[in-house]
This record gives structure tokens, sequence and C-alpha cells, in this order.
């Protein structure tokens, strides 16, 4: 991994531990109507596949089914630190 990519992936890492707790998930109008306009037009999100995809994003970032990073990723990018703080909060859910 390069220096700027180790760097974006250590800061987008510990920043996203500030919102464990603001889940990734469809809510309101996208769970049920289809988009209006543009090249979408009459297509719609569909909550399984948007789920799946989800798992797979926050594998491939390093973080565990809840979206919080694991200790081996926050080893591996140098925030043990972080990872002290988030512990308390991954045994809560």
């Amino acid at each position: 991994m390069s220096g700027l990519t180790f760097a974006t992936h250590q800061h987008y890492t510990s920043q996203n531990h500030i919102a464990i707790f603001q889940h990734d998930k469809i809510h309101g109008k996208w769970e049920h109507e289809p988009i209006s306009g543009g090249p979408c037009d009459g297509e719609r999100i569909h909550p399984d596949k948007f789920d799946k995809l989800l798992d797979e994003y926050y594998e491939l970032r390093g973080w565990d089914k809840n979206g919080i990073p694991t200790a081996a990723t926050l080893t591996a990018l140098g925030l043990e630190d972080v990872n002290q703080d988030i512990e308390p909060k991954r045994a809560q859910l």
C-alpha cells in the first residue's frame, strides 16, 4: 500500500469510529419508491442487494458486520488507541 493510500485508509478508518451507531441502512422513500428522473428512472434500491453490497464493502475496508473497524485493521494502521475507544462499544452490539 502506498504512503498516500495508507494515510487515506488510516484517516477514513479512524473517522468511521465516530459514526459507529449511525447504521448504513436504506430508510424512508428509498426503501419503497422507485427513483424518479435521470438515467435510473423507475429503478429502485433493493434492500437485500444493498445489504449484501454493504457487507462486501465492510469486508474490503477491514470492518466487521456492523461497520466497525476490526482490531486487526486498526493495528495494521497504527490506530491501537482508537481500538481501545471502540472495544467497549463493539461489546455493546
